[in-house]
């Protein structure tokens, strides 16, 4: 992901689903990753999607974004 791609992501969930510009962020390992699993977590991950879905509660001050991280085989073998 790029510098613009994350921008976009996260304008368009300020924009377009409502979350507040003060809404935090975490960033996620996800648990299928093939290193998370093997104990072998690398010290930087290129691939990763910004997940703006916690819009079900509807108070907005509960929402989160999350940054979800893959590995690089994860993402060529999906």
């Amino acid at each position: 992901m790029t510098i613009q791609e994350l921008i976009n992501e996260l304008q368009y969930s300020i924009d377009e689903l409502g979350y507040k510009p003060d809404t935090h962020i975490c960033i996620d390992m996800l648990a299928e990753s093939i290193d998370y699993i093997a104990g072998n977590v690398q010290d930087t991950y290129w691939e990763f999607l910004v997940d703006n879905d916690s819009r079900s509660d509807y108070n907005k001050d509960n929402w989160k974004i999350s940054i979800n991280v893959y590995d690089d085989e994860e993402i060529a073998n999906a």
